[in-house]
Parts: structure tokens; sequence; C-alpha cells
């Protein structure tokens, strides 16, 4: 559900992309940017703005005389903003990245990652500026530190969603009663024995 109101919100008044002229230049263009895209998916990188500081490297390396400016004349956008965004000084929201992805062509498979990541970490700093200024009698918060036996993770998954489901039901008051929205969030990831690609 939550990833069909994302699309929704990523389509929305959807500009057409531009076209260059050259088609020679323009289909090598495309291969280099897809070759930037594959090592990008292959390490796992889905941040949109270290992929936009990636592909003005690209482009300085491949032309010495390529700047900031030229940049953000291809993608239709005056250069301080694009400086921002490049900086972490400016958000990069959902249109920016639909935008700023049509400019340069990226895979529709491409886009959704990258608006899929933008919107977790948008909810993430919401839900942080949330828990501080939040009393600690109205939350319930710990964590646990366990070795995993990984054979399992496919169960411990599955008991996962069983006991959100539970949950949610047991505390849902529907119509009933007026009571408070809270969030529940359950998360079980590694940290070790991975490789960060950071």
């Amino acid at each position: 559900m939550q990833n069909n109101s994302l699309n929704q919100e990523f389509y929305k008044s959807s500009p057409t992309a531009n076209h260059q002229a050259n088609h020679g230049h323009h289909e090598h263009h495309q291969n280099a940017l897809q070759e930037v895209l594959a090592d990008s998916t292959s390490q796992m990188n889905a941040d949109f703005r270290k992929f936009l500081a990636d592909e003005l490297v690209r482009r300085t390396e491949t032309s010495p005389r390529y700047s900031l400016r030229a940049f953000a004349r291809h993608l239709d956008v005056d250069s301080s903003f694009l400086s921002k965004i490049l900086n972490g000084k400016r958000t990069v929201t959902l249109r920016t990245i639909r935008m700023f992805g049509e400019k340069l062509n990226l895979p529709t498979q491409d886009l959704h990652k990258f608006a899929e990541v933008s919107h977790g970490k948008k909810m993430k700093r919401k839900l942080d500026r949330l828990l501080e200024k939040m009393p600690s009698e109205e939350r319930e918060q710990s964590t646990i530190l366990i070795t995993v036996d990984e054979n399992r993770l496919s169960e411990a998954k599955e008991r996962i969603k069983n006991f959100r489901k539970e949950l949610a039901e047991f505390l849902d008051v529907g119509s009933r009663n007026q009571g408070k929205t809270y969030q529940i969030s359950v998360s079980m990831f590694p940290i070790s024995g991975f490789t960060s690609h950071e």
C-alpha cells in the first residue's frame, strides 16, 4: 500500500525528459551513464545525492572544462540549488529525484529505488525528531544484540511479521474509542560480517 502511494506521488505531473540533438553523442553518454548506474547498484548505493556527485565527477573527468554550472544547466536548475543539494544543505525530495532522473534519462527501476530510499530517510529523520521531544513514559524502546544462526533468518522474519500483526490487532481500538496514534517499528539487521560501500 505504501509503495503504491509513493509511486503515485513520484509520477504525479511528471515532465517529459529532454533529448539531445546529436544522437551519437547521446547514445555514448547513455552508455556511460548506465555503467555508472550498474556500478552503483552493484555496490548497493541507492543514495541519490551521492549518485549526482559521482555523475558530476565522471563528467568533469571526461571533459576537464565541464563545471557545476554546466551540470546545473543540463538539469535545468540554478547552480546554487544544485550546489546545496550536493553539499547536503538542501533535502533531496521525490520531486527532485523525478526531475533530475528524467533529465538524466535514468531507468524507471532505478528511479523507484532512489525514491524509496529518499522516502525512508525522510521518515527516519521525522521519527528521530519526534523521539527527541517525546517523554520516556510514553514510549517503549529497547535494543538487544545477539549472534544469529542465519539458517533461522527466514523463520525469524515470519515471526516478526506475525508478531507485528498480532500486536496491531490487539492495540487497534478502531472506531470504538478515541486513542493516540502510535508507530510500531521492529527491525532486524546485521551490524557486522558485511561489507560497507559508503
